[in-house]
């Protein structure tokens, strides 16, 4: 969503919308206020971040494959493309980096540990899932030509997606309480027989 609002309305309104939406999420889960004020200013920075490369290297927004109505060649959507997954990538090390070091300050751990267990493997998909922005923004652009009502096409983009995640979660908790039932039972066996 981030990225899909930074694509479709600029980066000082995407930041906006990343800023919001963290703060709103954290609030939710009743995170406390310096973990609030902290997740919100290194997914801002770590946008804003990300944009000034994008920019830096030549990239405008909205990206030529999503301005309606425009023609463009092969050449320009690769460059924006290239572009936009420099963005990416920025923001996800940038990202990376501010909650590495919080977390090895908090922790009082080093930060090359921290910095393995935190983006062994999920840098990667952080930069290839980012691409879910593109069509995320495409879609709002084209349900915003058709009925014009953009936000209708981003509902029925993400609602499956929710629907998934949420029903993921419950099938990760049913694990983790079969897990402890099953250890649960394992130690009440071993108290009854520890030979058994």
């Amino acid at each position: 969503m981030q990225f899909a609002s930074a694509l479709l309305f600029g980066a000082f309104w995407g930041a906006a919308v990343a800023g919001v939406s963290i703060l709103f999420d954290n609030l939710a889960r009743g995170a406390g206020p310096v973990k609030a004020v902290f997740n919100v200013s290194q997914t801002v920075l770590a946008l804003l971040a990300g944009a000034v490369a994008y920019y830096a290297l030549g990239g405008s927004l909205p990206p030529t494959y999503l301005e309606p109505g425009s023609t463009f060649s092969l050449l320009v959507v690769q460059r924006d493309l290239g572009l936009f997954f420099v963005w990416a990538t920025t923001y996800f090390v940038v990202n990376h980096l501010a909650v590495s070091f919080a977390i090895a300050l908090s922790s009082d751990r080093a930060f090359r540990e921290v910095w393995n267990l935190n983006v062994r493997g999920v840098l990667g998909y952080d930069i290839v899932a980012s691409a879910l922005a593109i069509l995320l923004a495409w879609v709002y652009i084209r349900f915003q030509q058709w009925v014009g009502f953009g936000s209708l096409g981003v509902i029925l983009l993400v609602l499956p997606l929710v629907v998934v995640r949420h029903v993921y979660g419950l099938y990760r908790q049913v694990q983790e309480s079969g897990q402890e039932l099953l250890q649960v039972m394992v130690k009440a066996i071993e108290a009854r027989d520890p030979y058994t």
